[in-house]
């Protein structure tokens, strides 16, 4: 077999894969409204990215947001800048 002829295995690392939902931000009259990025869809509206954020985590663990040419993370309900 091939240990038996000095053959080393590694064992691989698992790697988590995270799903990202995709969207993005409006500011209108200074209400923020969250958007599917694909679909356009409506997710909700808030006065804070904090309060999108929470709104998100029903949509999903992790999601991807566009706003004023940024890329932020809502994560678990929270607002961030890497995830």
């Amino acid at each position: 077999a091939l240990e038996e002829a000095g053959v080393d295995f590694e064992e691989e690392e698992e790697v988590e894969v995270i799903k990202v939902k995709k969207c993005f931000v409006e500011n209108i009259n200074g209400s923020l409204y969250l958007y599917e990025h694909t679909t356009n869809n409506f997710i909700g509206q808030a006065k804070s990215l904090d309060e999108l954020a929470i709104l998100a985590k029903d949509q999903a663990r992790v999601v991807g947001v566009s706003y004023n040419e940024e890329v932020l993370w809502f994560v678990d309900g929270e607002v961030r800048t890497t995830i």
